[in-house]
């Protein structure tokens, strides 16, 4: 039994019109979560081996799914165009909503940084490039992309994510001949 009224309307595919859609949304989460392993995997194999990067990756990938499922209830129940911390803040009062804005803004800000800082170091390796005008050419990118508008950030930031799933698949395939079960060795 539904004692819900009926809709008066068709419901929409999205909550506004022109907004992003769930596909979109779900490849800018993949984008954001493959990219982002180019600037950890490195430390991840020299901490902890193959086994310990595939353990991390596992339970990484528990918390992403467990995270994804409840901001997703959240959306339904209460749709919001705020983001976690309007959750945040209904379920716990202002300060706690206004502590994770925050919080998204600081890790947001430094993940900006980190990115920097590794692509520098990549392109100085592989370019040869200096590392302070690969810092500052991404960085103003970066700003000019966001003030011309979430699309367009969005857009780039799929195709980054494209490439770079493209580089790990290329990654993977190029290293495959040398592959041995001794280097996956656990113990």
């Amino acid at each position: 039994m539904n004692d819900l009224p009926p809709p008066s309307r068709p419901i929409d595919k999205s909550l506004q019109a022109g907004a992003l859609g769930w596909t979109r949304v779900a490849g800018l989460g993949v984008a954001i979560a493959v990219s982002g392993q180019f600037s950890g995997w490195n430390y991840g194999l020299a901490a902890g081996g193959w086994g310990g990067l595939v353990a991390a990756a596992f339970v990484t990938g528990l918390f992403y799914l467990g995270f994804t499922q409840c901001v997703a209830e959240l959306a339904a129940a209460m749709p919001s165009a705020g983001g976690f911390e309007t959750y945040c803040q209904r379920a716990f009062g202002i300060v706690a909503g206004y502590m994770v804005g925050m919080s998204v803004l600081v890790a947001l800000a430094i993940a900006i940084g980190v990115v920097a800082d590794f692509t520098a170091a990549y392109a100085k390796s592989l370019l040869g490039l200096a590392p302070w005008s690969s810092k500052l050419v991404l960085f103003c990118a970066v700003l000019l992309l966001q003030l011309r508008g979430a699309r367009e950030a969005v857009g780039v930031t799929m195709w980054v994510g494209v490439i770079a799933i493209a580089v790990l698949l290329l990654f993977c395939a190029s290293m495959a001949p040398f592959a041995s079960a001794r280097a996956f060795d656990l113990t």
